[in-house]
């Protein structure tokens, strides 16, 4: 089936629809479940392994030069942020990227309820690693 030009909608599709809503604190529809330690929209890159989930806020990495290596589930891995594009991948200890979600913390943590976070440690000019946070 092919839509046909008079069924088609006419939307602007250089514009964002949702106008604005990265930028507000309200979210469309209501959740289950909320957490405060971050803003709603922090974007987050959400990582299972094995039972585990554990989030990294971006507002975290940005805190410390990437990549950043860290555990989750006795498996080192590498967080490779780009502070610039605002985004951010994750490998495996053989360099393999795996598989990895990028949401605002509210979604995340509405179907993550056990989520571990990843905070940046207090740290004095050493090299970070964090094991398990």
């Amino acid at each position: 089936m092919f839509c046909q030009p008079a069924l088609a909608t006419k939307r602007d599709y250089s514009q964002s629809p949702y106008g604005g809503y990265e930028n507000s604190d309200q979210v469309f529809f209501p959740v289950s479940a909320s957490d405060e330690r971050f803003q709603k929209k922090e974007w987050v890159l959400g990582i299972k392994s094995g039972d585990t989930y554990k989030a990294y806020p971006f507002s975290e990495l940005m805190k410390i030069p990437s990549p950043i290596k860290d555990e989750i589930s006795g498996y080192t891995i590498e967080i490779i942020f780009d502070k610039e594009n605002k985004s951010a991948r994750a490998h495996d200890e053989q360099g393999k990227e795996i598989h990895t979600v990028m949401a605002y913390w509210f979604a995340w943590y509405t179907f993550h309820l056990h989520t571990k976070v990843f905070r940046v440690p207090d740290f004095d000019g050493l090299p970070v690693t964090v094991r398990g946070a």
